[in-house]
């Protein structure tokens, strides 16, 4: 009989494992008390009776299961952690931070240890800051005697204006899910907004006598509005945003696409001013318009040999003009040379050559001799 109470109380254990997974936790708290019902001393039970409690936000009922299991299971990882996290809900800080170290001192060698690390960080930030309100209350509430002397007044100094204020937020995702988790406590329903789109998610927490705060961001790629969610619980905002395309998204944020200006278009461009005292005309831009005109105006074919030639020519001593002048004439055109010491013993109306693949004829069409004639 023994033997079979223990197998009930395993299968339901099993199936509020499951039930907790699929976040039906109504079904998993009955099926984690059935199994405690059959073993009271279930320290698997109890954490996992813990863990609903947590997310039904019932906090004390869950920090007395995980009170229980630790006083069953000194060495309890899993406990501690459970512990932890009800007392940050209930404002517990130091007893909170207390139990993540003696739950991380715990954890076996290679486990990630970096969710422990978030909430030790987040413990001793609440307790930093109820130091400084302490701190803040002390300091109004001295005595006018322990005053030595009047207070001297300090320099005026310029007023700044008041740091805008903004949510704080966690976000982690999966290949289909991204969600965030909006970190304010204690929210009721009518203090928080949350507006969801295909590419943007806005968050706003009006709370009564203060000023809203907001989370306004533009996403990194598309969700499926139809699809996503919220939740308001107890510690935080949660947010389930449906990827439209299951990849991993590098940032929650959309990349800020910069706006050329065009100051900026200017001094970036090759083609920028030589100095700045110069006019607002773009002499580069000028300058190559000019260039184009003249690439246009180019001479080509015998109009630029012509042109090369007359240029030459122009510059040349006497003995090449000569060189020049034989050597173009007599070849037809097809040599142009400023040897003179060449040009005087060569006959390029008898060896004349041809351009590759071409042959001399004269206007009647009859072949005349060449120099390699085949």
């Amino acid at each position: 009989e023994k033997v079979d109470l223990g197998m009930a109380a395993l299968n339901f254990l099993s199936v509020a494992t499951d039930q907790l997974v699929d976040d039906d936790f109504e079904g998993a708290l009955e099926s984690f008390s059935a199994a405690l019902e059959l073993d009271a001393n279930s320290v698997k039970a109890l954490t996992g009776r813990a863990a609903t409690f947590i997310k039904l936000e019932k906090y004390t009922s869950a920090l007395q299961d995980a009170n229980a299991a630790v006083k069953l299971d000194e060495k309890c990882e899993v406990a501690y952690f459970r512990k932890g996290m009800a007392c940050f809900a209930l404002d517990e800080f130091e007893t909170a931070l207390d139990a993540f170290r003696k739950g991380k001192d715990l954890q076996p060698p290679g486990k990630d240890s970096r969710s422990y690390g978030r909430w030790i960080r987040k413990c001793e930030s609440e307790i930093e800051s109820d130091d400084d309100v302490i701190d803040m209350e002390t300091e109004d509430g001295a005595s006018p005697a322990a005053v030595a002397s009047p207070p001297i007044p300090a320099p005026m100094q310029p007023v700044q204006p008041p740091e805008e204020k903004k949510l704080k937020y966690q976000h982690y995702q999966s290949a289909s899910l991204l969600t965030v988790s909006i970190m304010e406590k204690k929210l009721k329903p009518e203090e928080v907004a949350v507006d969801i789109s295909e590419k943007h998610l806005k968050v706003t927490v009006a709370r009564p006598n203060v000023e809203p705060i907001c989370m306004d961001v533009d996403l990194y790629e598309f969700i499926d509005p139809s699809q996503s969610s919220f939740k308001i619980m107890g510690t935080k905002v949660e947010i389930k945003l449906k990827k439209v395309e299951g990849i991993q998204w590098p940032d929650l944020k959309a990349c800020a696409s910069v706006m050329p200006t065009a100051a900026s278009s200017v001094s970036s461009s090759g083609s920028s001013l030589a100095n700045p005292y110069s006019s607002g005309t773009n002499w580069s831009k000028v300058d190559k318009g000019i260039s184009e005109e003249l690439e246009k105006d180019k001479p080509e074919g015998e109009e630029a040999l012509n042109e090369l030639f007359k240029n030459i020519y122009g510059k040349a001593d006497e003995e090449t003009r000569r060189a020049m002048n034989k050597s173009f004439q007599t070849s037809g055109g097809t040599v142009l040379s400023t040897n003179w010491g060449e040009v005087a013993k060569a006959d390029y109306e008898t060896e004349r050559q041809a351009p590759s693949g071409m042959e001399w004829k004269n206007w009647e069409g009859k072949k005349l001799p060449m120099k390699k004639d085949d």
